[in-house]
Order: C-alpha cells, then structure tokens, then sequence
C-alpha cells in the first residue's frame, strides 16, 4: 500500500495487547462520495466495483487483473487466492494513492488519480497502484495449514506474515516488484531514493527497524519504501533469484518468538531463509548502498555561497518569492507567513493547513495565487484555486483548477498522445512556453511551440523534479538528481534562440529541492535531518555559472522522436473487456468481518467487525465477560458516513457503578446519534453538531440471577444536543504536542417515566500551546430548575428525598481522585492545568533491546508531565477539592511485523489529594494505563 495497512486501535488492556495492536482497525475514511451506488465488473480472481466515473478505468483493470495476479504468484511464491479479492476504485481523493487491507476482510482501495509527486515515476497509474496493493493480497495472506484453520474461525484478519515481516519488507516487496522492468517504479527513479543518499551522505546508516516503524518523525513513514525496495532488490541479487520468496516463506510461518531478526537465543526469518544473521545481512546491505552511490567530488572551495533563511521553523510547506520578499508555509505554526529579505523581518498573512500545495506571485506582484485541494461536505477532494490579495489581506476563492486526471502518465508514454506539462510561465515573445514532462519514471525539460509540438530536453544523467521561471528573465531553474545522488541545482540559461543547461558539480547539503528564482536569487529547500527543512539562497551571477556549474550537452529532441526512442511504440493496446456483470452496490462487502478476541480493562470477550468496502457503513458486535463486576456485557454498533454526516446506532447491555451507591449497578440502552463536521479554511477550522437521544433501563442494584430476566427499576429517555468549535492540531515534530483551542456548549433533558425528569446545560473550553507544551481545560454544567445533580463520578436525577444515577454520562471528566463523594451538587465545575516537564527521545539512541524468548522492544520516548486539578461544587457549603499529579507517558514498540509502527503506551500516574477527607481518607493516589494506536 502506499500510505499504511491499518490506521487505529482503540484502548485496549492485558493479555490480548499483543493479538490486537498486530490487528490495529483502520478510521472509517469514506471512499465514495455521498450514497452514489456502485457497478461492478468480475474477473476469475476479482469483483471489480466503481462509480459511474471511473467505469473506463474499471473495464481496463478488468482485461489485466488475472494476468498481472499470475506473474505475482510465481514471483512470490504463493498460490491463487481461494475466493475473489474486492477492489474498489475510487474517485474521491486528487492524489493517486490506494492501500490494501485484510481488516474486516480482504479488500484493495485506489484512489484514482493523475500520478505526482513521490508517485511520479509511475508509466500507468492503474496497473502500478493495483500491481503494488496485489502484492500485499498475496504476501500477507500466506498461511500454513494451522493458520489456515485459524483464519476461517476468524477471518482474513489472521494474517501472520504481518506479525513477522517488517515494513520494510511488506512495502519494499511491492516497490521492487513494481519497478522490475528497469524503467518505471520508484527504484528508477532517483528523485524518489534521495532521501536514501542524503542519509549515507550525512553519515546516517539507519537500521532495520529504524526504517520499518521505529523512527519516528515526519515523513519516517516513507522509508520502509525507498529502503525496503532497495533491500528488496539487495537480497535477489546478493543471495539468488527467489530469495524474497523465501523470506516471505519463513515469515508466513507465523512463528513470533524469534521474530524476523531474531532475539537473544537465536536466529530469526532472516538467519532460517538466507543463512546469515539478519544484522549481518543488512551490514551487507548499507555497504552495498554505498557502493552504488555518487561518489562526492573533491572538496573544494565554490564561489557560491548558500544562506539560510531565518524562518523559524523546521516545516516548511509551499514557498515563492517576488518583490524582495520570500514567502512561504509554515507547517509547525500552520500559517503563511511572508519574509522581507534583507531586513529578516517576518509577518503571518493566513491561516493554512496541509493541503495547500502551491503558491506563487501574480505578474502584477500584487497577489499570491495558490493551489489548494479541499475536501467538500460530500466527502469528495476537490482542486481549487485561491488568491491571496497581499494588500487587502483577503484569501478568496478564485474557483477550481486543472488537475491530473487519471490515465495521463500512461497516456505520456503512448505515440501520438498529447502531454500535460508542469509549466512555468505563459509562451515568451518567441511564442516558447517551458516546462517539466512526465515520462514514466522521468520527468524532463521540455518546451512546447505555440502550435502544441513539444520537444525535450534529453538528459540521461540526471531526472528532474521542480522547474521555476524568473519573470521576464532570461533563467530556469530546475532540481535535479543523478542516480544514487542527491538533489542539486540546474539552470537553462536562454541565448538568444540556443539554451544552455548547467548543473552544480557538487550537491548543497541537504539536497537542493523545489527551487524557486526571483532577482537572479534561487531560494531551495534542504534536509537537515529527521524530517527537519530549511530554506537556503543562493545568488546566481556568470561567474558563479561557470565555476560551481557544469554544462550538460543536451539538445531538444521532438517528444515522438523520445518516445520512439525508449520503445514506447510498443505498448500494448488498451486491452478489451468484458461488459459489465452488474450494478446498483451501495453497500458492498457489508457483511464480511473479521472476529477476534477483546478486552476493554474491565470485561473479555469476542468481537466481530464489518465494514463496507466504501467505508459508507460499519457495523461492531460484541459480547463478552465483565470480571470486575460478575455479569456479562453486550454491546452492537451501526454506523453510517456520509460525507460529513455521521448517524450511529448502538444498543449495549453493561454494569455500571452506581453513582449514589457505589454498587454494581444495570445499564441496558439504545442510543441514535448523529453528528455532522463543518470543516473551515483551513481545516482545522472546524464546527461540529451533535445529537443524541437514548432509551434506557436502570436497576441500581444489579446480580447474574438477573441477566436473562431483568428488573429495570426505571427507565431512562433523553436527549442531548451539543455544538463545538474547533482549531485543534498536532506540532508537526515529536512529541506531537496539540495545539489550538477549542470550546463546545449544549444541553440535555431527562425522563424518568412516571417519576422526574430534569434537564442541564454544560459548556467546555481546552486551550494548549506546543512551545512550551501546556495545557488548560475547564469544564462546567448546570441545572438551573435543580432537577440533576452532579458530582466527581457521574451526574444524579432528583427523585424526591433521593438520587438516582443518570443514563447519560457526564459532559466532563471523571474526577478519580474524589470518586468517593457522594454529596452532590446542581452545578459542577472542573479544571485541569499541565505542563510537559521534559521529553526524552530515545528511538534512536537505545536501539532494540533484545530478550530472551520474545521480539525485541523499542523505546521511542518518554514524556513527562505534570499539572494541577481542581473542583468545584456546593455540599452544605461551597467546595473546591483539588490534587497536583505527575506522570510519565511510555511511547514503545513492539519489534514485529507491522507491529513496529503501532505506539503502544504505558502511563504511570501519581496524584495527590489535598482535601484528602473527600478521598475517601487517602492522600495518595496511583493510577496505570495502557493502550495501542497505529
């Protein structure tokens, strides 16, 4: 897959830790737009569904799909699938992207799209995505005969390959296996792999599990790609055609203790299948990374001499510059912000997000004209243009764009097809405009005459990946990348009708990416380090031209004359399908899922999950055993997505400690909710409505005499309506600390047939700060006719003299500390004040500990916090217990399989009670954690 196999784990506690962050369930992500149906198209070995759009697309993949699951057999070393793989062809993203998942089932999504970006070495957008998902169907559904047994008692979800094999080898099988012909793929492509070589020319050798889901900074996710397909290709050439079949062989075994690289008492997958020990294996591997990288020139002295731009930030987004100005994205403080160069002094024009992917000055200097894609109410990506008018400081919406369209790199490399350039700048006076063109795992200089004939600039040495003009200059200015090299500067230099193309001798360090030119001034962007970039000038003159730059012959050669070259006549012809078999799917594959043992911290159970393969509906039924308090627990969920509407329904059956008596008390309900997210520019702007109403049946005093005949002793409806508003994120370095504010208020009302009812109103507001790390919340709610009452563990009906404990649970935290107080109150408030103390960053320090009889552990942080709690409510009087904590939050990894990219977290708190009459006599308090989330 391209971007993760599974997204996230809820909590989860004991034993069954293990089992289930190897199982991690992926967020529901919907993959078609609104309730559209769906066609769909079957071959021997798939049931192909798609929307309307993309039926074209459907059919091709339609006349290769068996063909191209036939040479992956025999490459892997498996055998056909037993029943037909789903896939599903989406048109809701802009970005070509897809994933595999055997969660709830076996199921292949692509998101449809023209190739850019990491993915802009692929020929055929279809068939390459489909070849690399296809790869993970194969290699993680390897089972012996037990497991075998084992997964038709519990679903493709039982998957052991997945339990051994690293990342690096699940997603650099599929690379290497998707760049096998030596001209398309991402390991023929060199811009692709400069994050390798910036590594070995800073010095870094990165370890096995470093690259498969250790490390852990942004952009981290990426070498398990470029590494793992590397080492793909390292292992069949140094030790035999075949040997990442048999790799994949001994980790389908599924044998977890000695894991893939082994533990302290012996060898692993690797020692079993290549006979060496996977340390040495992969020594073998960096020294023959090395190998076949650039040799660095000579140092020597350059006339060029780079400078850093002063931003700070280690994020930088999208960036121009024009008018003696630099401006650029800040991705830490989510914001653009404008330099003026020369006085280094700094200004926040807007607030952005992510999804903004280019910006550059108008021809008048007076705008910032700006690419940036926006996910719509109907859960669709859409490409818009925006303009940001530097004057005024308005951000408008100048309305949609052109974008790549699906099919287009295919349609590059095919005689006679027009071609799509990454233009610059209109046609000059000569009638000439410029640009980059995508050809397969190339993109190269090209310009286009004013009659539509393209020509190219052949460069075999080097690929490019960025080009930018300099208004009304005679300068273009590109970022290229030599095989096995890093990114450096090239400049076309127009002379009259003749061009001259010159690249740097010798790479910036960090690499020279996206360059932009303004004033004879290029401004790029360097690495500096796990996932840290800077911006770096450089002032061009003739003399520096000359010195620091070497000319390139190169000549513009007509693009069929190019295609002709590389053997592009000979593509095979758009294949013939068959007709469509049937239509009208709105849900399909609905009802297949996966099952698997569950334990919430309280009960232990069995769970089965079902997800459509558009992510529209979901379903989750669970029943288990509640060992706390004696009885047994239920719980059944359906869940609608449709765009930006979510409706839930959910029936449990559980105990539930009464609020007034602290006894075992009954809980059965039936919630309906709704919710429906408004998302703002930028996205993280957002405003949210909730809804709830719920039936429920009470009984404070609850036995297991009572579970097949239940005495309700009264029966609980209300409803809840609640409105939210939002600018929540996440820094963009460890910790992750968030950062924003939020504040949400709304209200609910209460029956009890027959005996009260009452109503409240409740309101919260949390503020943080990433540099420094604080935060502050505050919660409150209020019953103004003195119907409910509230306290530290839970909220109270009045029922004449007495209380009775609520169904709905309480619009605040639970305050543990006092969960011993029983006077209640018609009003409560509660306030939580932190401060991250210190944060250590151990992944890369500590390495794998190595045991004895288990996969290795790896240490990515430790994060300590500590802060303040405080209360307040009225018993006789007004009180205001309080407690200061200290804790210390465990970000560890399990070394095996993909369960190196799960977090698991273990939490140790301790607090104590400053009012300690209201806790129950004891001042000190400890409390313990532990969770997964992938």
């Amino acid at each position: 897959m391209f971007h993760g196999h599974f997204r996230r784990l809820e909590a989860v506690a004991g034993a069954l830790l293990f089992f289930l962050v190897l199982n991690a369930q992926p967020v529901r992500a919907q993959n078609i737009g609104g309730l559209k149906t769906l066609s769909r198209v079957d071959t021997a070995h798939f049931s192909i569904y798609f929307p309307a759009s993309l039926e074209n697309q459907a059919l091709r993949l339609s006349g290769f799909a068996d063909s191209v699951l036939a040479d992956l057999v025999a490459l892997i070393g498996t055998n056909l699938p037993a029943k037909p793989i789903p896939v599903l062809l989406s048109n809701v993203e802009i970005d070509l992207n897809g994933y595999f998942s055997p969660y709830p089932s076996n199921r292949i999504v692509i998101y449809l799209a023209g190739a850019s970006g990491s993915l802009a070495s692929l020929g055929d957008e279809l068939e390459e995505v489909f070849l690399h998902e296809l790869v993970h169907a194969l290699s993680l559904n390897i089972r012996g005969p037990f497991w075998s047994f084992l997964s038709a008692l519990a679903g493709d979800i039982v998957a052991p390959a997945a339990w051994v094999a690293p990342d690096s080898l699940i997603e650099g099988t599929a690379v290497w296996a998707e760049s096998r012909d030596g001209s398309r793929g991402r390991l023929n492509d060199p811009a692709a792999l400069e994050s390798v070589y910036v590594d070995l020319a800073a010095g870094k050798k990165r370890g096995l599990w470093s690259v498969s889901g250790l490390a852990d900074f942004p952009g981290s996710g990426n070498l398990a790609y470029y590494y793992g397909g590397l080492f793909a290709a390292f292992v069949e050439e140094s030790y035999g055609t075949g040997s990442v079949g048999k790799l994949w062989a001994e980790a389908a075994k599924g044998e977890p203790f000695s894991g893939f690289d082994g533990n302290l008492l012996g060898g692993g997958v690797v020692a079993r299948a290549l006979g060496r020990p996977a340390s040495a294996v992969w020594d073998e591997f960096l020294t023959w990374l090395s190998a076949g990288a650039e040799k660095t020139p000579p140092a020597s002295e350059s006339r060029g001499k780079p400078e850093a731009l002063e931003l700070n930030t280690r994020k930088t987004g999208p960036f121009t510059a024009g008018g003696g100005f630099f401006y650029y994205y800040d991705g830490e403080r989510k914001s653009v912000f404008s330099l003026e160069l020369g006085k280094n002094r700094r200004k926040k024009l807007f607030d952005a997000d992510y999804r903004l992917e280019t910006m550059k000055v108008s021809e008048d200097g007076l705008s910032l004209l700006l690419d940036w894609a926006r996910k719509g109410a109907d859960g669709r990506t859409r490409a818009l243009a925006y303009r940001y008018d530097l004057a005024s400081g308005s951000l408008t919406l100048a309305g949609p764009r052109d974008e790549l369209q699906a099919g287009e790199a295919r349609a590059n490399l095919r005689p006679g097809q027009t071609i799509r350039l990454q233009t610059t700048r209109p046609p000059d006076a000569s009638g000439w405009s410029y640009g980059l063109a995508p050809l397969g795992s190339q993109l190269l200089p090209a310009r286009v005459w004013k009659s539509g004939e393209v020509y190219l600039m052949d460069v075999e040495s080097f690929t490019f990946r960025s080009i930018a003009s300099e208004q009304g200059g005679p300068l273009l200015v590109l970022s290229a990348v030599p095989k096995g090299g890093v990114s450096r500067l090239a400049v076309l230099e127009s002379q009259g009708e003749a061009w001259t193309l010159r690249v740097q001798k010798k790479a910036p360090l960090g690499g020279a990416r996206d360059a932009v030119i303004s004033d004879r001034e290029v401004f790029y962007r360097s690495a500096l380090g796990e996932g840290a970039y800077g911006i770096r000038s450089l002032k061009l003159d003739q003399d520096i031209l000359a010195e620091d730059f070497s000319r390139i012959d190169g000549t513009w050669i007509p693009l069929e004359t190019w295609r002709k070259k590389q053997g592009s006549t000979n593509l095979d012809p758009e294949p013939k399908a068959p007709t469509k078999s049937s239509a009208g799917f709105l849900f399909p594959e609905a009802l297949t899922s996966t099952r698997y043992p569950w334990a919430d911290g309280e009960a232990i159970g069995l769970a089965a999950v079902g997800m459509d393969l558009t992510n529209r509906l979901s379903w989750s039924a669970r029943a288990g055993w509640d060992y706390v308090n004696g009885v047994p627990k239920e719980a059944l969920s359906i869940g609608l997505d449709i765009g930006s509407q979510a409706f839930t329904l959910a029936l449990s059956d559980e105990a539930a400690k009464s609020a007034t008596t602290l006894q075992t008390a009954r809980r059965s309900s039936a919630f309906l909710s709704h919710t429906a997210d408004f998302d703002f520019v930028p996205e993280h702007f957002r405003l949210g409505l909730a809804e709830t109403i719920w039936a429920s049946g009470l009984d404070p005093d609850y036995s297991l005499a009572e579970f097949a005949a239940p005495s309700y002793f009264y029966q609980s409806l209300g409803g809840r309506l609640s409105l939210a508003w939002s600018t929540m994120n996440y820094q963009a370095f460890p910790p992750y600390d968030i950062q924003g504010f939020s504040a949400k208020a709304g209200a609910d009302y209460e029956v009890v047939a027959g005996q009260t009812q009452g109503w409240s109103i409740f309101g919260s507001a949390i503020a943080a700060t990433a540099r420094p790390s604080l935060r502050f919340c505050l919660y409150g709610a209020l019953s103004p006719d003195g119907s409910l009452a509230f306290l530290p563990s839970g909220r109270l009906l009045s029922l004449g003299s007495s209380d009775i404990g609520s169904a709905a649970a309480p619009p605040y935290p639970l305050y543990k500390e006092y969960l011993k107080v029983v006077s209640s109150s018609t009003w409560y408030l509660f306030t939580e004040a932190s401060a991250t103390l210190f944060n250590l960053e151990l992944w890369d320090r500590l390495g794998p500990l190595r045991l004895p009889l288990l996969p290795s552990i790896g240490l990515r942080r430790i994060v300590f916090r500590g802060g303040l709690r405080a209360a307040a409510f009225e018993s006789a009087t007004a009180v205001f217990p309080s407690s200061a904590f200290a804790r210390a939050e465990v970000d560890a990894a399990l070394l095996a399989g993909i369960a190196a990219e799960a977090h698991i977290y273990l939490m140790g708190e301790a607090s104590y009670a400053f009012a300690s009459s209201l806790s129950g006599g004891g001042a000190f308090h400890f409390d313990f954690g532990l969770g997964a989330s992938y």
